[in-house]
């Protein structure tokens, strides 16, 4: 797609441009390429030949360089389906690339038209147009079948179906949606043959395979020998910025970004601008000061430890110029749309998460492709660094060139013993010469697939019939399905034993049996992790009745998730100091201290309790053998001391690896709500699930933030049919949601936070708490007592009242705790719920604070 002069008037959103005309196939497509035309710019032929097949209601896979146009064609796909009244999906692998579609579709067609599910965050439900993560359409996928309204899908980064982990959401619809037309998309496809053929097969739809190595910006690659940061600096000097350098640790990315602070990327007017773009914005996680000082130079992060909110403001001063280079993880080479000029690796080796391995030829293209800004750049440029020890070596040969007489004092570097693959220029070549390794199918079966298949309608096929069905529709060598029907037999004898399914008379006039989901599971139970079902199992051992119950729950649940390591290890090594300095103030000798240092680990309570209920598990269920409970206490360290977000980083110096702190909770705060049978929701179940809530929602609540600012309209005027009603359906959630907000802003009174408390309330049109307001509602208090008591006692749940006066309408008085045990003081306000629109927004209005 090359420029054109662009018009003097710009041009309608797409949604607009539609208003009065005819909607046949060829008409369309004369609105859609003159709309695009308008923009200034013209198809290239690849894009052409791809738009002409979305408009013949034919499946396009589409294999051309990263640059070369690929989200017009999906742009297209949208139009078309949007036009004839259909509803198209765009998925992508990442939440970030999700919501970065999501603000562009919303310019294109108008925020009312399209909506957002990341599991996250959902936004403008009901929609045509969907964008969400490919998980989420897999689930669409399974249970609704035939029967789900996806008209059309945008399978972004489509090579992910590779992917060991994660494929099988990529091959799940292209298996269950045979009425779906696919716009399947990668850079990097390699041979797809077979996945067309059986694509055709089971749609009986034509695909029309758009293959092209054209790149609009062609790409230059440069073996490195210099230093990193000197070549960085001599890069932004030659004006070949931005520069995105690949690091594959967060804290590679953090050492660079603070070494590249000392750099003079930015002249005075560049400073003043980034400072006017970030001015507004909320740095106010222990991090934020950082980011905004790296921003300030010019300088950013991009990886999974920093907040949505923090990554999605580096993503909007990228595509506003601004920033000269971006240090980031890998994660930028999954379609991220960030203008870059140079993309420059510090290493060609990475983790996997089993060893360290070189980079795949599919990988390096990935991210080497996002050099080269269209419109800007007439060359691309990737570089590629030698090893340290090569670079460092090198320098030596210099010296001792210089001065033969060094080459006794100066001594060679060798390879790093640990944690390293090497590389050489040799190998750099064949990375960019080589083609993509070709796709291989991730097929599996899991208990949350036979879960959602139990609870399909009847008539698309359902329960474990439908799985054995879904085996042979799959891409599996036969062998494979072979094996993976035993498997399934294994996982519903399972599921069974464990009650959570029961076989019952048809309840029609058809003869037999059918198998469903336990009558007393919640309507959203379901089973996402390998080791729910032994959650589910090991929550029937405990007892509800115990003072513990719910603190002994949240320790099974924490031990199914994923270990958060970068929280752990600093969990482990602050246990350790403070055991060092009283064993060295107790005199204990050095050897001693060290044997015992050694046995210190990261807090895992009821670790006993797990691996027994475990080991107990694994003898009826041998499909287990593989996993493992991992024993641990995040979410349940932060709720003993009731920490907000923040202090919770502070303990730990988890200022780096915030987004990851925010994942785990999140997950927890998940698994609690689905995972957990109604029956042992206790209260201080309930209250824990709404603690976890609270501190998600003031942690990073960005994403919705954004689209009402998109949609330009005050929240409280917004059509109350946006959201989901009825916040009090569930009133043990709702009245444990409401202690929760309380809590967090006696809190915050309590610490002396007035400006944290004010955005913790609800603000009234005519009667808005600022902090000065708050401060002089609280001098009487403060004039009697020095302090607010918030202890756990404070937190009891006797101190909240809650009374229903109408329907959605209530009054809440919250008392207020004193060093001297009075108790006289309280806050009073109000909730009207036909006010809330927005599900994630406060609900206590404050009226007084009084005694």
């Amino acid at each position: 797609m090359s420029t054109m002069p662009k018009p003097d008037e710009a041009p309608r959103n797409l949604a607009e441009r539609l208003q009065g005309r005819p909607r046949d196939t060829d008409e369309l497509f004369d609105i859609f390429v003159d709309w695009v035309v308008d923009r200034g710019f013209e198809l290239y032929p690849a894009q052409e030949e791809a738009i002409l097949e979305v408009f013949a209601g034919n499946h396009v896979v589409l294999n051309t360089p990263t640059g070369s146009g690929k989200s017009l064609v999906a742009l297209a796909m949208h139009f078309y389906s949007f036009a004839r009244g259909e509803t198209s999906y765009y998925t992508s692998p990442i939440k970030a690339l999700v919501s970065e579609k999501f603000f562009d579709l919303c310019n294109h067609f108008g925020p009312e038209n399209v909506s957002m599910a990341t599991g996250d965050a959902s936004i403008n439900k009901g929609a045509l147009i969907v964008c969400c993560t490919q998980e989420i359409l897999a689930e669409i996928a399974l249970s609704e079948g035939r029967g789900a309204g996806v008209d059309h899908a945008i399978l972004d980064e489509f090579h992910y179906y590779g992917d060991r982990e994660r494929g099988m959401a990529w091959q799940l619809p292209l298996l269950l949606l045979p009425h779906t037309a696919f716009l399947l998309m990668s850079a990097t496809l390699g041979d797809t043959t077979h996945i067309i053929e059986q694509l055709k097969q089971r749609s009986r739809r034509d695909v029309a395979l758009v293959k092209s190595n054209d790149r609009p910006v062609p790409l230059e690659f440069v073996w490195s020998t210099d230093p990193l940061t000197q070549k960085i600096e001599e890069l932004a000097d030659a004006q070949l910025a931005p520069i995105y350098v690949v690091n594959f640790t967060q804290r590679e990315c953090a050492t660079l970004a603070q070494a590249l602070t000392s750099i003079n990327f930015c002249t005075d007017t560049e400073k003043q601008r980034l400072k006017d773009e970030i001015d507004g914005s909320m740095f106010d996680t222990p991090y934020g000061s950082t980011v905004r000082k790296y921003l300030l130079h010019g300088v950013a992060l991009h990886h999974g430890g920093l907040l949505p909110k923090y990554r999605l403001l580096v993503e909007r001063l990228a595509q506003l110029g601004l920033l000269k280079v971006i240090c980031g993880t890998d994660t930028l080479g999954v379609g991220i749309n960030l203008p870059l000029r140079t993309v420059l690796f510090s290493k060609l080796c990475k983790y996997d998460g089993v060893k360290v391995r070189l980079l795949k030829v599919r990988d390096f293209k990935q991210i080497a492709g996002r050099a080269g800004r269209k419109g800007y750049d007439t060359q691309g440029l990737v570089v590629c660094q030698a090893p340290e020890y090569v670079i460092e070596n090198l320098k030596i040969d210099a010296k001792v060139a210089a001065n033969p007489k060094k080459a006794k004092k100066l001594k060679k570097q060798s390879p790093p013993d640990r944690g390293f693959v090497d590389w050489d220029s040799e190998t750099f070549e064949r990375l960019t010469t080589s083609a993509s390794e070709p796709l291989k199918s991730r097929f599996t079966v899991t208990h949350a697939m036979l879960l959602t298949l139990l609870q399909r309608p009847d008539a698309d096929g359902c329960g474990y019939r439908a799985l054995i069905d879904l085996i042979a529709l799959s891409h599996a060598a036969d062998g494979k399905k072979s094996y993976l029907r035993r498997q399934s037999r294994t996982l519903f004898q399972s599921l069974r034993r464990a009650e959570i399914l029961e076989v019952v008379p048809r309840e029609d006039d058809r003869r037999g049996q059918k198998v469903r989901l336990q009558h007393e599971l919640q309507h959203d139970f379901s089973i996402h992790h390998s080791l729910s079902l032994f959650l589910v199992e090991a929550s029937s051992r405990l007892n509800p009745e115990d003072r513990e119950f719910h603190l002994a729950l949240l320790s099974f649940v924490e031990a199914i998730l994923e270990d958060p390591w970068v929280v752990l290890h600093m969990q482990r090594e602050k246990a350790r100091s403070a055991a060092y300095a009283q064993m060295k103030a107790e005199g204990i000798e050095y050897d001693e201290r060290q044997e015992k240092l050694e046995k210190i680990t990261y807090p895992m309570p009821d670790a006993d309790l797990i691996f027994e209920a475990f080991n107990a598990f694994a003898e009826h269920h041998p499909w287990v053998a593989g996993f493992k409970p991992s024993p641990k206490s995040v979410v349940r360290d932060m709720y003993e001391h009731y920490s907000t977000f923040n202090e919770y980083v502070n303990r730990y110096g988890l200022e780096r690896s915030e987004g990851v702190l925010l994942r785990h909770i999140s997950q927890t705060y998940k698994t609690l709500k689905q995972n957990i049978p109604e029956q042992f929701k206790t209260l201080e179940v309930h209250e824990m699930i709404a603690y976890l809530r609270e501190v998600i929602v003031r942690a990073d609540s960005s994403l919705v933030q954004e689209w009402e600012r998109m949609m330009g309209v005050d929240p409280a005027t917004q059509s109350e049919a946006e959201f989901p009603p009825r916040l009090d359906e569930d009133m043990k959630a709702f009245n444990a949601r409401v202690r929760a907000e309380l809590r967090a802003l006696v809190g915050a009174i309590a610490v002396d936070d007035l400006e944290e408390a004010a955005g913790l309330l609800r603000q009234v049109v005519g009667d808005v708490w600022t902090p000065m307001r708050l401060e002089r509602e609280l001098e009487p208090y403060f004039e009697a007592y020095d302090r607010v008591v918030f202890d756990h006692a404070a937190r009891a749940t006797d101190l909240t009242r809650i009374e229903r006066v109408g329907p959605g309408q209530y009054t809440v008085v919250q008392v207020i705790c004193d060093p001297e045990g009075h108790n006289e003081w309280y806050l009073r306000g109000r909730i009207d719920l036909d006010m809330i629109v927005d599900p994630e927004s406060r609900l206590f209005a404050l009226e007084e604070l009084s005694n």
